[in-house]
């Protein structure tokens, strides 16, 4: 999902259009019918394949799930069928994950339909819309304060998606250029044009890694009370593992911005200790750690938070009914800064 948004959200706001840069390799041969250069071709294909990829995935876990949930192994039997259908229809985990599967597929059909920048945008708001079933069927929609927990969910999610899928992006836009490495007359103008690319890509990332940490730390005191679960429980232990790996990817991400990123454009590309070969291998390096925190990301979301079985026993019926304690005496500044949706 990560690889196929940003993709797409390249294509439609990262990567410059002809007559951005008079020459160069981004826009070089562009075809008059359809006015897109190649790397945004090549954008649009990596999304249209990443894409392929998601709605695949998303309708694996669905059934996957249903599968796990259900105790009955995967057959084409009438009773499994009733029961998958129904699963989809009426339990909500299923409601969610049938519109992620909606939702990729819709994403990817249009990609080969839409070749202007607001057709491809509206796509991105499209398959950014996919964060929220995947957020409301987490453990964040059953736990205390699960509005707050759901909400820095989804925000976490949407800037590891602009923030990872965006740096996977790049890896494979740039393995396309080293295939069609351009002649060494128009090396500079490439170098100049890398820059461009990766100054935008760095605020979009910026404003991913803002959303991953901020909404990290509310889901992460939200789950976690106090020293000892944070030590003692898996989930605590492995919550500690994702944020140290994520301080060291925003430390590689402030080496890039303040000392590589500003003399890539007046650099030799054919340089072997050069900013453009060192701004790949930093780039590599990024990438595998962001593959390991994704897994562990992953186990995380299928590990259950610690509890106190005390707080079960002690809970008042307002909590066990809307997850919230009753709310104080009403005053004026409470209408303001107290308030929730009833679902």
């Amino acid at each position: 999902m990560a690889t196929a948004v940003s993709a797409a959200l390249f294509a439609a706001a990262i990567l410059p259009m002809r007559g951005k840069l008079a020459t160069g390799s981004f826009s070089q041969q562009v075809r008059e019918e359809d006015g897109l250069s190649p790397l945004m071709k090549s954008a649009l294909l990596i999304s249209g394949i990443a894409g392929l990829v998601w709605t695949g995935a998303a309708l694996a876990v669905l059934v996957y799930s249903y599968s796990l949930i259900a105790g009955e192994p995967l057959s084409a039997s009438r009773e499994f069928s009733r029961g998958f259908f129904n699963y989809v229809q009426s339990v909500e985990t299923g409601q969610a994950w049938i519109a992620v599967v909606a939702i990729s597929a819709t994403f990817t059909t249009g990609l080969f339909g839409f070749r202007s920048r607001k057709g491809v945008l509206l796509l991105v708001l499209l398959g950014l819309s996919a964060i929220i079933p995947i957020a409301l069927v987490g453990h964040s929609a059953s736990a205390e304060n699960h509005t707050e927990a759901v909400t820095s969910l989804v925000l976490h999610i949407l800037g590891l998606t602009l923030w990872v899928g965006g740096l996977f992006v790049l890896l494979l836009l740039g393995l396309a250029q080293w295939v069609q490495k351009p002649p060494r007359s128009r090396r500079s103008e490439t170098c100049r044009e890398l820059d461009l690319v990766i100054r935008r890509y760095s605020r979009v990332a910026s404003v991913g890694l803002a959303l991953t940490v901020a909404s990290g730390v509310i889901n992460g005191m939200l789950r976690i009370r106090n020293v000892s679960e944070q030590l003692t429980s898996e989930y605590g232990v492995m919550l500690l593992v994702k944020t140290g790996a994520t301080v060291l990817l925003a430390g590689i991400g402030f080496v890039l911005r303040q000392w590589v990123i500003p003399q890539i454009r007046g650099a030799d590309d054919d340089s072997k200790h050069g900013p453009v070969t060192w701004l790949w291998r930093l780039i590599w390096v990024e990438a595998l750690l962001m593959g390991a925190i994704i897994g562990v990301s992953t186990v995380l979301a299928r590990t259950a938070p610690p509890s106190n079985e005390q707080e079960y026993i002690d809970a008042t019926p307002a909590l066990i009914l809307t997850g919230y304690e009753m709310p104080p005496d009403p005053e004026l500044t409470l209408w303001a800064t107290l308030w929730r949706p009833v679902a």
